[in-house]
């Protein structure tokens, strides 16, 4: 982490989607993040914030909010998780290959998430993210 922003070009643009800091992370990623790795990715984005662009997400806390204060924008998001719903899509896949008959796949709860979008840059929240999809079709055409 400490040498990937130095073997990136000037003006870049970076997606970071870090493992959540307050997750109980071995239930959801592959590789987690100890409270140091935030903390490192943070002073690696300050660092670089003049020379490289970023839009970073996280969970929804205290600790990162305070910990990124320095960003230009933090926006609040709202999502629907579709990861507890893995097992009904997984049977429903098994009933369209034929593998399971009379089976009855009922569509369980989604779970709304809330995060956070990080930016070291300014700009318009209604620009960057779209609310409905006839808005982003307006931007787009």
């Amino acid at each position: 982490m400490r040498n990937c922003p130095t073997r990136i070009e000037d003006n870049a643009f970076l997606f970071i989607d870090p493992p959540y800091f307050n997750a109980d992370q071995d239930k959801f990623y592959t590789f987690s993040f100890s409270h140091d790795d935030h903390i490192r990715l943070n002073a690696v984005l300050q660092r670089h914030r003049y020379r490289i662009k970023f839009l970073l997400t996280y969970d929804n806390s205290h600790e990162i909010r305070d910990l990124y204060s320095w960003a230009a924008e933090i926006h609040d998001k709202e999502w629907n998780y579709t990861i507890n719903r893995t097992d009904d899509q997984k049977l429903t896949q098994s009933i369209k290959n034929g593998e399971v008959k009379d089976a009855k796949t009922e569509k369980k709860t989604r779970y709304k998430g809330k995060e956070i979008f990080i930016m070291n840059y300014a700009t318009s929240q209604d620009s960057l993210f779209p609310t409905t999809f006839y808005q982003a079709q307006e931007e787009v055409f």
